[in-house]
């Protein structure tokens, strides 16, 4: 599936892409490990459509969020070590 399908799509529209393709996939494992999958490209394309539709999933989610540029929240100071001096940063 394109890039460009994907993102015709609504954000629940793709979490249900992004569910069959889930459900697709175990399908397929569970078709190789009993020797009965004739077609074994076909778990790498999958694998490569459903990494295409979480990304423009994200992609969508992060336009309907605020778009600061901050997603993570920033990283707490490192702790000091017992008996050492704090740190000219700590200090800040």
């Amino acid at each position: 599936m394109q890039a460009s399908e994907l993102r015709k799509k609504s954000v629940p529209e793709l979490q249900e892409q992004i569910n069959a393709f889930l459900k697709e996939r175990f399908e397929l494992r569970m078709q190789r490990s009993v020797g009965q999958l004739g077609q074994p490209h076909l778990i790498r394309q999958l694998g490569k459509d459903l990494a295409r539709a979480k990304t423009v999933l994200n992609e969508k989610l992060w336009e309907l969020g605020d778009g600061s540029g901050s997603q993570a929240p920033a990283p707490a100071p490192a702790a000091q070590a017992p008996g050492e001096a704090p740190s000219e940063e700590a200090a800040k």
